[in-house]
């Protein structure tokens, strides 16, 4: 329903730089058609602008293909409310009148069909969940319930963090149970990950994908391709790893996450800055758009909509707020 919202509103006033361009225009040359493709590609761009900037956030790569399907989904409606306008004969009223009245009548149609293609890749929101004994899944989904995009579980052990609590597999099960149609994520944050693949085999229809340290990616990644396992795999870097390594796994992996905090293992940490600049020189990987960019820790209302990426994940910042579910559709307005 926000969407929707800021869809009408956005629309509204795309329509009236329209008509105020289009007016102005003709005071200057007496050229109905020229006239009107100027106020109505301006109209077109400023929603286009408008929508990805304050409504759908989508990655900073997938922009240009948005506008063109923006673009292209506007100039064939204009075309659809032409034919209308001519169907009901009403094309003896003024320019702008029988624009908004065609324009309205379509008007539904058109924002599902930009929803489902132009903005359909939208970054998704995500939250940690730790796979340790004294995480609460029960109380997490009374905070959150459906409202989160994606799930992941965070288990940590004493390789990553050393005050690590102890690890509790059936956190996996459970946030299944809690979540069965939301994508489930691991992020193995383990040194050890022949042991945690073997512990996980029973879970392993559970996860969608299981996201390894950069350390260890290269000696688990053959093992786990001769497994033929049923899960995705992706890697995690720190946000001080170069963008050089990480571009040498791009070609085998699907999914990059990037820190956006300092420390591994614990939650409550504050965003580092360096993140954004890492996430820049990754957009301009010539493979930019064979692989999800994730961005994992540190995330909030204050640096949500600096990160044009595929996902954020974020745990302190919306399970410790008063509302989380508020909290979340907070960062799904920015």
């Amino acid at each position: 329903m926000r969407f929707l919202k800021f869809y009408i509103l956005f629309g509204i006033i795309g329509l009236l730089i329209e008509f105020i361009t289009r007016y102005f225009i003709l005071q200057i040359i007496d050229n109905d058609f020229l006239a009107t493709v100027i106020g109505i590609a301006l109209g077109i761009f400023f929603a286009y602008w408008s929508n990805v900037k304050f409504n759908f956030q989508i990655p900073r790569y997938r922009i240009n293909k948005a506008l063109l399907l923006f673009v292209l989904i506007g100039v064939l409606s204009k075309f659809l409310q032409n034919y209308i306008s001519n169907f009901l004969g009403i094309g003896f009223l003024t320019y702008e009148f029988e624009r908004l009245i065609t324009a309205g009548i379509i008007f539904m149609l058109v924002y599902v069909i930009n929803v489902q293609f132009t903005f359909h890749n939208r970054t998704m929101l995500g939250i940690a969940i730790y796979s340790d004994i004294d995480e609460n899944i029960d109380d997490i989904y009374l905070k959150v319930g459906q409202s989160p995009d994606f799930i992941q579980i965070d288990l940590v052990d004493e390789t990553i963090y050393k005050n690590a609590k102890e690890v509790d597999l059936n956190v996996i099960k459970k946030v299944k149970d809690y979540w069965p149609e939301k994508e489930i994520e691991l992020h193995l944050m383990s040194l050890n990950v022949n042991y945690w693949i073997e512990k996980l085999d029973y879970l392993a229809d559970y996860l969608n994908i299981i996201i390894f340290h950069e350390d260890v990616f290269e000696k688990i990644y053959s093992d786990l391709k001769d497994m033929k396992v049923n899960y995705d795999i992706g890697i995690f870097f720190k946000n001080t790893t170069s963008p050089d390594v990480i571009k040498q796994y791009t070609s085998n992996c699907k999914h990059i996450t990037i820190m956006g905090i300092e420390n591994l293992g614990y939650s409550g940490q504050k965003f580092s800055e360096q993140t954004l600049s890492k996430v820049d020189e990754i957009d301009k990987f010539e493979n930019r758009n064979k692989f999800n960019l994730e961005v994992d820790g540190g995330i909030d209302s204050t640096n949500f909509y600096k990160l044009k990426v595929d996902k954020l994940v974020s745990g302190s910042s919306i399970l410790t707020s008063n509302n989380s579910i508020n909290k979340i559709m907070e960062f799904k307005r920015l």
